[in-house]
């Protein structure tokens, strides 16, 4: 045992001081990250952009007033997404008597957010919660198969789309995560082919497109639903909350690409579009609270998040979420709620600053990555091109960028935990500038930092 172990012992060691040797002598420089931003690949080219999950839930709780309202509204205009997400209960517009009234204060709160909406070109998903879990009860309806609520929600439907006229409403979405909140998909089902129904004969459908199923961790229920229900479903849904880990290693960019195969068996499926319409990390996670939400490692997930699935083609993704003032006891938005001052978090910058540069028209150009420490996903808006790279590695990191962004004046912002501060004019400050050239760009990152660069004036 002894002579055995010594031999070993001596068989390592010589192999770590060839090993050292050689690497001496041949020292590589490791295979360049190249960004060339060629219009050809196109990784979506209906794309409907980066947005927010905004819920009107909790506003008259934290007594949301018009000062409040005109903050939200100016940052929501800094930021210029175009697509959000949000709630709507049967019980915020049915009193106790099961009598259409719109005079609840969530009614209230959600049509100022369908107001704006409506006068900024913002689209909307409307999203039903669902009736089953106790919370959402209403006049001892629990079941989402009960003709008497699916009455209830064609009712609400026709007033938003009919007689509201409410052009901003696109989507409408049937239960939140159906999955976990109904767990039977046939009843599900059948409240869906009621709905549908009922919106085709309401002439809600065509104005609005039903986007289905919406679940989160469960892909047999998204299988059933393009088996059985593809022809009724105007875009297809998922949610997805990425573990750290496996976002580092393409984790979004590999699903994305699974959910869109599944949707291609079916030729009718071949030009619909699929949403991400809940994105978020599912670290530290619980319905109330991300724990990592106020860490500028949130914000560089959300970066490598975004960069990921838009190179996987996804045609939006709506972050959960935009404010905490939203439902009880909340901490998962880009700002606090209104007793901590509406106070900004890292993030806000990250996914203000993406929605903005990669707005809704965009086509996304695919960036294909050959490190598992850089990430990059690139648009074209017109003849505006920008581009959001992620490095990852704990070490500073570089890349080179072609093509045709070179020909303009380009302007870029760094995003590190150092430099993010909690006010919009101080971050345009940062914002620097780079003369066209017809050389390639050779453009180093700090450790852990993302970078925006683009064409278009941040401002």
């Amino acid at each position: 045992m002894l002579r055995k172990f010594s031999f070993l012992t001596f068989f390592i060691f010589s192999i770590g001081f060839i090993s050292g040797c050689s690497t001496e002598i041949i020292k590589k420089e490791p295979t360049p990250f190249i960004i060339n931003i060629d219009t050809t690949k196109i990784a979506s080219k209906n794309f409907r952009g980066l947005g927010f999950e905004w819920d009107a839930r909790n506003y008259s709780n934290m007594k949301i007033d018009d000062a409040d309202y005109k903050l939200i509204f100016d940052r929501v205009k800094w930021m210029n997404f175009k697509i959000i997400r949000t709630m709507i209960q049967v019980k915020w517009v049915f009193d106790e008597n099961d009598n259409f009234n719109t005079s609840s204060p969530e009614f209230y709160h959600l049509t100022k957010i369908l107001d704006y909406c409506e006068e900024n070109g913002i689209s909307v998903i409307m999203q039903e919660w669902g009736v089953e879990p106790d919370w959402l009860n209403h006049n001892g309806l629990n079941k989402v198969d009960e003709s008497k609520y699916l009455d209830m929600i064609i009712q609400y439907m026709d007033y938003f789309v009919n007689q509201k006229k409410y052009n901003c409403i696109d989507y409408f979405g049937f239960v939140n995560e159906p999955n976990y909140e109904v767990g039977d998909f046939e009843r599900w089902k059948r409240g869906f082919e009621y709905l549908q129904n009922g919106f085709e004969k309401n002439g809600v459908i065509p104005k609005i497109n039903f986007m289905a199923p919406g679940q989160s961790n469960n892909d047999e229920w998204f299988k059933k639903s393009v088996s059985e229900l593809s022809p009724k479903i105007g875009l297809f849904d998922v949610h997805i909350y990425e573990w750290k880990k496996d976002l580092e290693l393409g984790g979004i960019y590999y699903k994305v690409k699974d959910f869109r195969s599944i949707l291609d068996e079916k030729p009718e499926n071949k030009e619909k579009l699929l949403f991400i319409s809940e994105a978020g990390m599912r670290d530290g996670q619980n319905a109330e609270i991300n724990e990592n939400i106020d860490s500028f490692d949130y914000a560089q997930f959300m970066a490598d998040y975004g960069c990921q699935a838009l190179n996987s083609g996804a045609n939006s993704v709506l972050a959960w979420m935009l404010d905490d003032n939203s439902h009880p006891d909340f901490q998962w938005g880009v700002w606090k709620n209104k007793q901590k001052q509406f106070s900004l978090r890292p993030w806000f910058y990250t996914w203000g600053l993406f929605s903005k540069l990669f707005p809704q028209g965009s086509k996304i150009i695919r960036i294909n990555s050959t490190s598992i420490d850089l990430r990059a996903t690139a648009a074209l808006f017109k003849d505006e091109y920008s581009v959001c790279v992620v490095n990852n590695s704990m070490s500073e990191n570089y890349f080179y960028l072609k093509g045709d962004i070179l020909n303009q004046k380009l302007y870029y912002i760094t995003l590190t935990e150092e430099n993010i501060n909690e006010s919009i004019s101080e971050i345009e400050k940062k914002v620097l500038t780079i003369s066209p050239s017809n050389q390639e760009l050779k453009i180093y990152l700090p450790p852990k930092s993302h970078i925006f660069l683009t064409t278009m004036r941040i401002k």
